[in-house]
This record gives C-alpha cells, structure tokens and sequence, in this order.
C-alpha cells in the first residue's frame, strides 16, 4: 500500500508518517461515523453555545442564552459552524440533515487531527520508541472519553485539539531531540495555536501559563511576540464579537470576572476540591489510569506528564467543575500512559502485550463508548427528532383546514435540555419554549427565583400558572413571586414536551387544557420525554393558538 514515507528523506521519517495512506483514511471515516451516530444527550453547551448561536447569526432565528447577553462567551467558537451554514445557504444545501450533521461532521475531522497531533507529540518527547507511537494512538483512538466529548460541538473539543497542535510547537529543548532552524517561528507558532485556545476557552490559559514563563525567562527576547500574540487574539476576538453583537467588550475578561474575581460560576453546583483527581480525571482515564501513574513512578515524565498535573491542581481551586473541563488535560496525558503500559509490557513480558491490551483497555472503552453515545441520556433527542417526524403529520391535517400555521413547543423539562431551533431546520417549528433559568442576583449574592427553580419547586402549580391562569397558588407568597417572575401568561403551543415519569403529575392539567399524548417511550418509571398534542385539532384559530 502506499506509504507517506515516499515522500520523506531517508533518516527523517517518522512511525506515524509510515503508516499507510489507507490506515489514516479509515481512522478519518471512523471518527466521522462516531460523531454522525452519537446520538446522545450531552451537556447543553454541545447546541446552546454553538451550532444554536451560529443558527442565531445566519438565519436570525432561535434564542440565545444568558451568557450571550451578559457578554461572558465570544463568538469566535460558534463563527466556525456559521461559516459552514452560510455556505450550505448560499449553495441551497442547507437541509435538515446537513444542518443537523454538518458541525458532527466538522468535529469528526477535528478529533481526527487530534489523533495525528497526540501521536506526533509522543514522538517527540519519545524518539525512537515505535511501541510508545503505536500504543499512544491506539489508546487515543479507542479512549472512551474521547469518543464521547471530542466528536461533540463542545468549546472544550476544539480547545483541546488547538491545545495538542500547540504543544507539538512548544519546543522543550531537554526532552526533545529535534533540532529547529527558526526556534523564533516556531515559538510565534505555539503562541498562536495557544492564544487560539485561550480565545476559544480563557481558562486554557492556566496550561499555558508555565510554558510561557519558562520560554521567557530562559530568552528574555521572547517578550515581544508574546505581548504581541496576547494583543492580536484580544483585538481579533473583540472585532468578532462587535461584529456579531454589535456591542464592544472584551468577552474574555467578563468570563474572568464573573467565574473567578465574583466566584458566581459555583451557583451551577460545586464538587469539592479532590474531584478531578478521585472522580474527574480518573473516570476519563478510565482504566488507561494505571498505565499514566506507572509512568509517573518508572520517571517516564514528558512535559504533558506536567502540565497534566499542573491543571489538575488548578483547575481543583475552582468550585464548578465538570469532566470536559480537563478534556486537554486528557490529550497530553496519551503519550505517558502509552509508556507506562509499554513499561508494563517490558517488564513482565510480551505475552501481555496484545492480550492485556485488548481484555484491559479495548473491551471496557468500547462499551464505556457505545453506552454513553448510544443509550445514556439519549431520551430528549430521540424526543425532539421524533417530534420532527409527527409536526410533518400534524402540519398536513391543520393544512387541510387552512389554519395558519405557527407551530410551537413548549419544554416542561429543566432549561436547554433539547436542542434548539437548528436540530429542527427545514420543519415548520417556529417556536421552541423552554423555562427562563437566567440567574438573577440580589444585591447580597443569593439568586434570585427563576422559571426554572419554581418549576423543580412548584412544577404543576407553575405550569398552570403560566398557561392561562388555569389556577392560583393558595400562598400569597408564592402568587406574589409568580407573578414577579411569570408576569404575562403564555400561548398554549400545539405540543407540550414532558418527562414521562412526570405523567400523572400532569393529568389533570393536560385534560383541562385538552391535551392527549401522542408519543410515549419506555415506561413511566423511565426518565424518558414524551409528548402532548391537542385533543381536537379541527378546531379555531383562537383554540388553536
């Protein structure tokens, strides 16, 4: 088969670049396949600060978060997917499908570069080791996590990848046995890819923050293009941001405000300060976690051995925390890992090589893999595409009574648990309603009450509340703060969403309101979403809408 190492000079090749043609095209499909068939729920971040926001920008439908308006997120990120929208709408491509699947697509490719990356990194702090090559991209290839958060429209992904491609630039002179004819251009290099990732993520810079410092402290010269990278990611994303929001500010310095100078980031739950190094990370790691500490015990340490540790450390100072947060983290920890096993392999024997790598790494990943892409969590997307299918049904029997047609759905499920306006392209939903959670802060600090606490706390009284007035609280209290927080009563939608657990809970509102169930899966024990339609639908406008 044709080999890249044609086209490398004798004494320069490298085992990745040997490896057939063919081999890297199956891992590109491969990743690819993944990303298209996850068809799980992930954090709402993976539509909500993405695909929706570029949704927003192109075709100005949808809604955005409070986030947006408050400033704290860039545009940079989501200009990426609106790139790719607004070339599918100019060629009259943009269909449900290539809508839905388009950025999947894009962030199959960009876990793919991470691969190549991760194996070039192992390359370069080991040299000459073709078991450690080998093994690093098999671990990262079949890395269950990896397999469920990188293929997904997540900030972090495309943080950790631009974070893999920056370190290959990073130039450790100790540990590295190449030699650079411009070490300039490749320092201007890593600062770009790393001020990349800080405009993608502000808290990659906590990574990057020793590599820096080292560089500048070992050539003092090094300061200019320093400043100057920090200056030109600040003016570029500024510009972004003005550009899409039409408002000036420096979104980076408000996620610092308000994450770490207010601490306001812990409202959305705290874990205490072991986390990411009992749970977090281990989980991640999975059972690859023992090879990585072997590593660290055999003094098998590479610069991604440190800066692993050093996020870790960090990162555990901060009250919010979350598994993707480390998701870079888990990238630079690969090469480690792959010569702790490899360590492992020398020590005891070959005979465990392939054996224990399949029965301990292969096995547990694959499932860990298919669980948490095809069956965790995957209630709500099934619901809403589902949904999809029945608003083309229900479209053609209002159509016959030429009804006009403003469909909506309302969401009695926590806020931004279903994907919005742009998983729902090409339909004829216009409206997708889901519970305000906008924190509101008191003077004091505390948070204020929200659509969406009420509902965890009141979730049929609210309901009823909301929807015509169909009753009142009994305390005057909660009237009081129902009606701060509801103050305009809202239009009964053409479809309810609920969780089918919550059926009885709703009953009673549902036949006031003459609402059946018309999609319903799984039993009422399961936290699966079902859905409510009106009973009558050759009804009038005004019963309608």
């Amino acid at each position: 088969s044709y080999s890249f190492c044609t086209l490398l000079r004798r004494g320069r090749r490298k085992w990745a670049m040997c490896l057939p043609l063919s081999m890297w095209k199956m891992l590109l499909v491969t990743r690819v396949l993944i990303a298209c068939l996850i068809s799980t729920s992930g954090p709402p971040d993976e539509y909500w600060q993405g695909p929706e926001v570029a949704y927003y920008m192109v075709y100005g439908k949808g809604e955005l978060t409070w986030e947006w308006h408050a400033g704290i997120r860039g545009y940079l990120h989501p200009t990426m997917y609106a790139v790719l929208f607004q070339a599918l709408k100019i060629t009259g491509l943009d269909s449900r499908a290539t809508i839905r699947y388009g950025p999947k697509i894009l962030h199959g490719v960009l876990t793919f570069v991470g691969d190549i990356y991760t194996v070039k990194l192992s390359e370069k702090w080991y040299p000459d080791k073709v078991n450690i090559h080998q093994l690093t991209l098999a671990f990262c290839v079949v890395n269950w996590f990896v397999c469920y958060c990188t293929t997904r429209t997540l900030s972090n992904s495309v943080e950790a990848v631009v974070s893999v491609v920056a370190m290959n630039f990073y130039d450790d002179s100790r540990r590295s046995t190449l030699t650079h004819k411009d070490p300039l251009y490749r320092y201007c290099a890593f600062l770009m890819f790393a001020g990349l990732s800080c405009a993608i993520r502000p808290t990659a810079a906590v990574l990057w923050l020793p590599c820096v410092i080292r560089t500048v402290i070992n050539t003092p010269l090094y300061v200019v293009p320093t400043v100057t990278c920090v200056v030109f990611w600040l003016t570029e994303t500024t510009c972004i941001d003005f550009l899409a929001s039409g408002s000036w500010g420096i979104s980076q310095l408000r996620f610092f405000e308000f994450n770490f100078l207010e601490g306001k980031s812990a409202v959305f739950g705290t874990h205490p300060w072991h986390w990411y190094f009992t749970q977090g990370f281990p989980a991640m790691m999975g059972t690859m976690l023992p090879f990585f500490v072997i590593s660290i015990r055999a003094k098998l340490l590479n610069p991604g051995t440190y800066l692993t540790i050093w996020g870790l450390v960090v990162y555990s100072l901060i009250g919010h925390k979350e598994f993707r947060f480390v998701l870079p983290l888990l990238y630079l920890a690969m090469p480690g890992t792959a010569a702790g096993y490899d360590y492992l392999c020398r020590s005891y024997g070959q005979k465990i090589y392939s054996k224990g790598y399949y029965l301990v790494v292969v096995m547990p990943n694959i499932i860990a893999a298919i669980y948490f892409g095809l069956v965790h969590q995957r209630g709500t997307i099934s619901a809403i595409t589902d949904l999809s299918h029945e608003v083309a049904v229900y479209d053609e029997r209002v159509n016959a009574f030429e009804v006009e047609r403003v469909l909506r759905i309302d969401s009695l499920l926590p806020c931004y648990q279903i994907p919005g306006l742009s998983y729902v392209h090409g339909t004829k939903i216009t409206h997708l309603q889901q519970w305000n959670c906008t924190p509101i802060f008191s003077k004091s600090g505390s948070l204020e009450p929200t659509e969406h606490s009420l509902f965890f706390e009141h979730p049929v009284e609210l309901t009823e509340w909301t929807y015509g007035r169909l009753s009142r609280p009994k305390s005057t209290k909660l009237l009081k703060t129902f009606s701060l927080v509801v103050p305009q009563p809202r239009r009964m939608p053409q479809f309810f969403l609920i969780y089918s657990h919550n059926r009885e809970l709703f009953v009673d509102f549902f036949k006031r309101a003459e609402y059946v169930f018309c999609i319903e899966k799984g039993t009422k024990e399961e936290k699966t979403p079902l859905t409510c339609i009106p009973k009558n639908i050759k009804t009038t406008k005004k019963q309608l809408f």
